[in-house]
């Protein structure tokens, strides 16, 4: 009688397994790991800039309707609070006061939008003891002393004179030219290491384009669309064609080989079996590839995240963008019905006395919190 034949463990069976199967080089697990990361930021690239234009067509369509309408509803309540003070409403003194300050910063929240509105500096100039023109005038010189005194001790007196003629032009494109530093010291002459290292990686640089090339004329003469004759295949070459030179001004290995297994049913991962040597050129472009990739990607979230301010810093992903918008066209929507309601009170002559002394209270509160938190913020 056979002896039984021994059944192997689950971790015995793997182990078979593993075996059986070829082993990979480290160059091929390169290839392999930056191939999936090429294919990855790609993805992430495409989803991206799909929501950065539905942003900013939807920013276009539905907020910045909002943003004009609420922007004049601000100043028709300039008017109408103003309107009311010229017709004699009765407050309180601190009533007032409180009014006015508060007037008065929303009367320069839009002419820093807008300096050119004359009605809303009108009020401003009533109301306040400087007229806005003076105040900011003041701010201007003001800051124009700090800066001053800021380029006198980075630099010296002789930058603040120079700074304050005509020939502060020159000198700054002096310093642009200079990187804006000191004179930087004689660079010493390269290593014969440097230079080795040098000449290795230009050599690289012409080897990985010559490979880029070669599949690129392998390509261009295999699908041209010349070579056909048939009218329907000639204009299903020519798009294939242009897919190909896309592909190949934007240095896009993975591309030429997905499109050359289309052409020629040659396989992406058949690359691995390439030499040694010109597996490791594809690996170095794999790498440039990604590096472009990601820079890309973060310009991308750069202009998403500042969409999105503050709260935008740590985003990431596509969806937390689209939310973050929904959150924001709720809160104009809200706003704008607020200052709508409120602009209607103040028309009034039934209601504005009312919501005059409303509004002041209000604001008595906020200034209450507002001492004891700094971070309070205006309501507009």
């Amino acid at each position: 009688m056979s002896e039984p034949i021994p059944a192997f463990s689950g971790e015995q069976t793997a182990m078979v397994a593993n075996n059986a199967l070829p082993q990979l080089s480290p160059t091929q697990r390169k290839f392999q790991k930056l191939s999936r990361q090429v294919e990855g930021q790609k993805a992430y690239l495409i989803e991206l800039k799909d929501v950065l234009q539905r942003l900013q067509s939807r920013a276009a369509g539905e907020l910045l309707p909002i943003h004009e309408r609420f922007t004049l509803a601000r100043r028709a309540l300039v008017q109408a609070i103003d309107a009311a003070f010229q017709e004699g409403v009765k407050l309180g003194r601190n009533q007032r006061r409180n009014v006015v300050s508060w007037l008065l910063q929303l009367c320069d929240a839009l002419l820093s939008e807008d300096r050119e509105d004359e009605p809303t500096r009108a009020v401003y100039d009533r109301h306040s003891d400087l007229p806005w023109q003076q105040m900011h005038s003041d701010r201007s010189d003001f800051l124009q002393a700090f800066e001053d005194e800021l380029m006198r001790n980075m630099f010296g007196d002789e930058v603040v004179d120079v700074r304050k003629g005509d020939g502060f032009g020159d000198f700054l494109s002096g310093m642009e030219a200079d990187g804006g530093a000191a004179p930087s010291k004689p660079q010493r002459k390269p290593s014969k290491r440097q230079l080795e290292k040098q000449a290795q990686r230009e050599r690289e640089e012409r080897e990985a384009s010559q490979s880029v090339r070669e599949i690129y004329r392998k390509l261009a003469s295999a699908v041209h669309p010349d070579r056909e004759v048939d009218a329907e295949r000639k204009a299903q070459r020519t798009e294939l064609m242009q897919r190909i030179n896309s592909a190949y001004e934007a240095n896009d290995l993975l591309a030429l080989l997905a499109l050359q297994r289309q052409a020629e049913g040659f396989a992406a991962e058949e690359a691995m079996n390439a030499s040694e040597e010109r597996l490791k050129i594809f690996v170095r472009l794999l790498k440039e590839q990604v590096e472009a990739l990601t820079d890309e990607v973060n310009e991308l979230l750069v202009v998403l995240r500042s969409l999105a301010g503050a709260k935008g810093r740590w985003m990431n992903r596509a969806t937390d963008f689209e939310a973050d918008f929904e959150i924001g066209l709720r809160e104009a929507k809200r706003e704008l019905r607020l200052i709508e309601n409120d602009l209607s009170l103040a028309r009034s002559p039934a209601t504005v006395s009312e919501y005059l002394r409303s509004l002041a209270e209000t604001l008595r509160l906020r200034n209450q919190r507002a001492r004891r938190e700094p971070r309070g913020a205006n309501r507009w």
